[in-house]
């Protein structure tokens, strides 16, 4: 289990490491996929792997996402930073 930790560290600091990283270039479908499969088998609290991975990869869907978010924490100007892709990281609420 270490080993997807492990993973899932490098995989998301390449991610963030490359130019592509906090710019409005789509990100590659395979890279997202990478980085969710990691975050999918590391290991969590008691093996309950409760935990949901929900990858936004549309520009659009995820500004319209931020507009929820915004709205939700009263935050107009509240944007995602732009990002073409978003992974949210979710668990049931009494987990």
């Amino acid at each position: 289990m270490a080993d997807n930790a492990y993973e899932l560290k490098n995989v998301a600091i390449r991610m963030v490491s490359q130019p592509s990283f906090l710019s409005d270039e789509k990100i590659e479908k395979e890279k997202v996929l990478k980085l969710l499969e990691a975050g999918r088998t590391a290991p969590t609290a008691m093996n309950r792997s409760l935990t949901v991975f929900t990858a936004v990869n549309n520009k659009e869907k995820v500004q319209e996402l931020a507009q929820a978010m915004g709205k939700a924490l009263g935050r107009d100007d509240y944007n995602l930073y732009n990002a073409p892709c978003v992974v949210l990281i979710s668990s049931p609420r009494d987990n």
